[in-house]
């Protein structure tokens, strides 16, 4: 099982040097025996700080290896201690495009990146096809399965299409988002051939795709539309219905603890107070 984020408790700074080896473990296992790094262009993008760049030190005396990242703190981190002589690393924006001409890398890494985005996840799927060389290799991972600390609802390959949840979560500011294989053979495969859809465990762990680029020219619009005499389409938007439901008595559960603890009624003089100046 692999898993690519921190349990929780768990040391910061070690979970930061033994995630970031399992991923680069996995990474090489699925590029196969028959991949060389010689003269490769590969983007990480979503690096972050660099948890999976930062185990490429050797490779990067063969390839050129960047990393882009949307957190300004992160990649500024990233720049600042991988590079030189691992990455060249930059901050994208929250919309495509790249900083990168079309066709230029062999390699894309996207880890943790389409399991957190919920809206807009076609336009950076069609902005990585863009930068991509003809034949190009995306290894993206994704959540397919989901363990009783995320959600009360479990788990269904069948149902769960592409679903979304966790949008209150307190904890982060990004949605959870889940994919069936079918639904990414249905979606990703319009604009990737499907190498490989290595599924994730029970619990916490993440699956694995291979795709390598095809040559398609599609929209946005074309990469989302749904085949309207599916019935796995129905019953997935009946599953998101469901997680949203389950999140929303969650929040319910949690708010009438609240209410009822002593902070709570500790404090009410103040929001009272609070309520009455801004009336004024």
């Amino acid at each position: 099982m692999t898993r690519v984020g921190p349990v929780p408790g768990q040391d910061p700074e070690f979970a930061y040097v033994v995630i970031g080896e399992v991923l680069k473990s996995t990474v090489i296992e699925l590029l196969g025996p028959e991949w060389s790094w010689d003269g490769r262009r590969v983007l990480d993008f979503g690096c972050s700080s660099g948890r999976l760049l930062g185990q490429f030190l050797d490779e990067a005396r063969l390839a050129e290896l960047h990393g882009s990242d949307i957190d300004e703190e992160a990649a500024s981190w990233a720049q600042k201690h991988l590079c030189p002589p691992i990455a060249d690393v930059r901050v994208n924006r929250e919309k495509p495009p790249l900083d990168y001409p079309d066709d230029h890398f062999d390699l894309v890494t996207a880890l943790s990146v389409f399991t957190h985005i919920a809206d807009g996840w076609s336009d950076w799927m069609l902005e990585i096809r863009r930068v991509l060389k003809p034949e190009g290799l995306l290894i993206a991972t994704f959540l397919d399965s989901i363990g009783p600390t995320l959600t009360s609802l479990p788990w269904d390959e069948e149902r769960a299409g592409m679903s979304a949840f966790g949008f209150a979560n307190p904890e982060t500011t990004l949605p959870d988002v889940l994919h069936s294989r079918w639904w990414l053979r249905e979606h990703w495969g319009r604009a990737f051939e499907i190498v490989e859809l290595r599924p994730g465990e029970e619990g916490l762990s993440h699956g694995w795709a291979v795709l390598r680029a095809r040559e398609v020219d599609l929209t946005p619009e074309q990469l989302e539309r749904e085949d309207p005499n599916d019935p796995r389409y129905f019953e997935a938007h009946r599953y998101q219905f469901e997680l949203l439901r389950a999140e929303g008595e969650e929040l319910k559960q949690r708010h009438e603890e609240l209410v009822q603890s002593a902070s709570w009624r500790l404090t009410a003089p103040v929001r009272r107070a609070k309520a009455r100046l801004s009336r004024r």
